[in-house]
């Protein structure tokens, strides 16, 4: 069976290169004390130890305003001392990402752990321009005056449970918090039901073992009933 490179390929954030990661690596080693590599080394690591690991040119996934912000500041000529202080507030931004990604994936390992007494999960809407129906393979410009019916996804990860929750909804009804709130309800009624049935049966009483039966087999016992009923004297022995 051929396998597909592909699969397994690793992305980090589209907005840093390895001259960054290497910047931050050199800050945190210099803040230890401790030696760290040269770029040169630290890039030719990078290829040969982690090939799987790419920085994609473009994020396919909606990019914060601030990052937007930030990118298109830097591109622009600025003085030295207001690119630093540009710099300073982007590294702290993608500071406060990675504490709340850190959070987040600790929530995780807490929940699959220990599903009993915690529980992650995680929800989002799906881009409303990618679910309207109906969608064809080709566009055409008739299309544009054509009325489409909104369609709305939203997804839930329970990770608790290991499950993942598709829920869809038309403009029926309203966006607005009820309709988190409803897929929060119907994700926790599940992980009480499964706490429950698994409560119940950590709690119930285990079966008692059956009798032993005598191992001996039947002649066996016969025999040894008839001798034990005849009386020992003196003539059972002659």
């Amino acid at each position: 069976m051929v396998m597909n490179s592909l699969t397994f390929l690793k992305f980090i954030c589209h907005h840093v290169s390895i001259l960054q990661v290497w910047t931050d690596y050199k800050s945190s080693c210099e803040n230890l004390a401790s030696p760290y590599l040269s770029y040169q080394r630290f890039y030719g690591m990078w290829k040969e130890e982690f090939p799987h690991v790419k920085i994609p040119k473009y994020q396919k996934l909606s990019k914060c305003n601030e990052c937007v912000i930030f990118k298109e500041t830097i591109s622009k000529k600025l003085t030295k001392i207001d690119l630093g202080e540009l710099k300073d507030k982007r590294r702290a931004h993608l500071l406060l990402h990675k504490i709340c990604r850190e959070k987040y994936y600790k929530h995780i390992k807490k929940s699959k752990e220990h599903p009993s007494m915690y529980t992650s999960v995680i929800i989002d809407n799906m881009d409303q321009s990618k679910t309207n129906l109906p969608r064809f393979p080709l566009h055409f410009k008739n299309e544009s005056t054509l009325e489409k019916m909104h369609h709305h996804v939203t997804g839930v990860l329970c990770h608790a449970l290991k499950k993942a929750y598709t829920f869809t909804w038309t403009d029926q009804f309203s966006s607005d918090c009820n309709i988190t709130l409803n897929c929060l309800m119907s994700v926790l009624g599940d992980v009480a039901a499964v706490n429950t049935e698994s409560f119940n049966r950590e709690s119930s009483p285990e079966p008692s073992a059956p009798p032993m039966e005598d191992p001996t087999p039947p002649i066996a016992r016969r025999t040894r009933s008839h001798r034990m009923k005849t009386p020992l004297t003196e003539e059972t022995y002659m």
